[in-house]
């Protein structure tokens, strides 16, 4: 069996919950956000700036200080979401949340 967890960042801290991700986006879908990895979803509100790398890769810096690496499938998104061209706000709000499987048996999580 395996369980599906996600660790969820806030202004309040972070924390481990049992859940699928795709759930869990829809649940902060009134939350302006996107999907940037098959591993993440951030919103908007905590992106710092967004980095290319020399081999034309992006990756998000965000405002607690993690840097996510965004796949090429959601590349255009965050292209089109604007996140090149806008200046990001230093905001509070939810700061993303990245999925981890559990695929022990023993306690702890591990990052996909």
């Amino acid at each position: 069996m395996e369980d599906h967890y996600v660790r969820v960042f806030t202004d309040a801290g972070e924390s481990l919950v049992l859940l699928r991700l795709s759930d869990a986006i829809a649940e902060v879908q009134e939350v302006p956000g996107l999907r940037i990895h098959r591993s993440h979803w951030i919103a908007r509100a905590a992106v710092a700036r967004m980095e290319r790398l020399p081999d034309g890769r992006l990756r998000l810096h965000l405002v607690n200080g993690s840097v996510l690496p965004v796949s090429r499938t959601f590349a255009k998104q965050v292209r089109e979401a604007g996140l090149e061209q806008e200046q990001m706000k230093d905001q509070t709000q939810d700061l993303g949340i990245t999925r981890q499987d559990d695929r022990s048996d023993s306690a702890g999580a591990t990052e996909c």
